[in-house]
């Protein structure tokens, strides 16, 4: 048996942090040449990661593009087609992130490309954050909003693919569901591990309790302290990379 904290699925074997292995599960969830979805529940999934995207129509067909390719310099992670009955074909783009930082900026470069290659398109643009860099999200989540872009975090994702009528025969399904859950127990957890290692930085125990040492860890952990924080008198906290180091800064002064 492993860790309680890790899952001995495929996901944790190949890497979780690997954002093409939870992009693939969700273009085979989606697509219609290989999903083991009925139509209306992917329907309800898609309405569920863009509630206003599919006001106006049913949907017939659904197709999803990994690597949805620019040239060389520019690619989206996931793009879902979706033909409705009334025969307008919108469109879905999922930015992926597990633990580097979410960019609003990768954001708006994918939306201006996207425009120029589908101008009369309705799409939506979301980021989907399953690792530790969902914590780099909070403090410009207004500006997504501006834009128009959704985030969709850990807890969100689970809440959305969570629970779906995938038989058990289907292990790709199951076995990324649990390497979900597993993650969201060693971001709630973080703080106990913590407590028992010399060093956090390099400490094995980080590893085998299935952590990815370094960035990763300390985004889940200033995470944690940041949840603490917030109840205090000093708000209004940053998570972010500062290249060499991993930031927890406050963003109305300096303490």
């Amino acid at each position: 048996m492993g860790s309680p904290l890790m899952s001995e699925t495929f996901v944790e074997i190949i890497g979780y942090q690997l954002e093409k292995v939870h992009t693939g599960v969700i273009a085979w969830l989606l697509d219609c040449k290989s999903s083991p979805l009925p139509l209306s529940e992917r329907t309800a999934v898609i309405s569920n990661l863009a509630p206003d995207l599919l006001q106006g129509g049913g949907l017939r067909k659904i197709t999803a593009i990994r690597e949805y390719s620019f040239g060389r310099r520019r690619r989206i992670d996931l793009v879902v087609e979706m033909d409705r009955n009334d025969e307008e074909t919108i469109y879905l783009l999922i930015e992926c992130k597990t633990d580097s930082d979410v960019s609003l900026e990768q954001l708006k470069q994918s939306q201006i490309a996207f425009n120029k290659r589908k101008p009369n398109a309705n799409f939506s643009v979301i980021s989907l954050a399953v690792g530790a860099g969902q914590f780099t999200i909070n403090h410009i989540v207004q500006h997504f909003r501006e834009r128009g872009f959704r985030t969709i975090d850990l807890d969100c994702a689970l809440c959305i693919f969570s629970n779906l009528p995938i038989p058990h025969r289907h292990r790709i399904y199951h076995e990324w569901i649990a390497s979900l859950e597993a993650e969201k127990i060693r971001t709630d957890e973080i703080d106990k591990v913590f407590q028992s290692l010399d060093d956090p930085r390099r400490d094995p125990l980080l590893l085998k309790a299935g952590y990815r040492p370094g960035f990763p860890a300390f985004y889940m952990y200033y995470g944690k302290l940041k949840g603490h924080l917030e109840n205090g008198l000093y708000r209004n906290w940053a998570i972010y990379s500062g290249r060499n180091n991993p930031v927890m800064n406050w963003q109305d002064g300096w303490i």
